[in-house]
């Protein structure tokens, strides 16, 4: 009697598509140069990075594989909306992106800081960012077009009428070396590691402290297979309680405050 009941229940299952199938095709991300998340080399190639490390995590949980292609942010947060991209790491869940996709849990935290060129700094004796509001007339602030920026960095933001959006931090520490930008907000675990790494910015500083900190997830595009979607939440969750995952964060000097 158990077998003709369970044969029914079979037969059901297997006409619902997807159940039991692993992904058809791979899942597609996007990368520039963001260290410690990712490392490129001069042609924009991915290197490594502990965005790349946890996307390998995420594969072997999750049974497909992950490409990442070189993407500028913008064009990123196009192609993700449309479906044409599914996943963005280390990204900001606004309401207006969870309009067309949704948010893994938190897995790392990010500070932002206000990064400011030196002789600037020594020529007008500024000890403090509240210094910097007595030269809004002669400072240019550097801001990274399409980033989504806390609430304390907006308020310092708004003292300044000279703006420039730039596509990414790597090129607006370039422009406070030159003293071209006198001033940016950067994300601080990417902007330090380059400053450092690269040995070029002599003349780029920061504040002490950070002006802002929050946690970074991942966007799944609302395009992408529902399981698929719900298998990749699962595993982030299961990831970030690992061993494995704590070395990760070790490893890239980055940490995780779980609430």
């Amino acid at each position: 009697m158990r077998a003709f009941i369970l044969l029914p229940l079979l037969f059901t299952a297997l006409l619902q598509p997807n159940i039991f199938a692993k992904c058809e095709t791979p899942l597609k991300a996007g990368y520039e140069l963001y260290p410690p998340f990712f490392y490129t080399n001069e042609k924009n190639e991915l290197i490594t990075g502990f965005d790349f490390e946890f996307a390998k995590l995420i594969e072997k949980e999750i049974n497909c594989p992950i490409i990442f292609s070189y993407r500028p942010w913008k064009r990123l947060l196009k192609e993700t909306q449309s479906g044409e991209n599914h996943l963005i790491f280390s990204s900001y869940a606004t309401p207006e992106r969870l309009m067309w996709s949704e948010s893994s849990i938190k897995y790392v935290d990010v500070h932002s800081n206000i990064y400011i060129n030196k002789n600037f700094k020594k020529k007008y004796k500024i000890k403090t960012k509240e210094d910097l509001y007595k030269y809004q007339s002669q400072i240019s602030i550097g801001l990274v077009d399409g980033w989504t920026y806390g609430i304390e960095s907006q308020k310092w933001q708004k003292h300044f009428r000279s703006q420039s959006k730039l596509p990414n931090d790597k090129t607006v520490i370039k422009l406070i070396q030159l003293n071209r930008l006198q001033a940016a907000v950067l994300n601080t675990e990417s902007a330090d590691e380059y400053i450092s790494s690269s040995g070029k910015f002599d003349q780029v500083a920061s504040f002490e402290g950070y002006i802002d900190h929050s946690q970074s997830d991942i966007l799944i595009s609302k395009k992408t297979n529902p399981l698929l979607r719900h298998k990749i939440q699962k595993a982030v969750k299961k990831i970030i309680k690992k061993k494995e995952f704590k070395s990760l964060l070790k490893k890239y000097k980055l940490s995780l405050s779980l609430n």
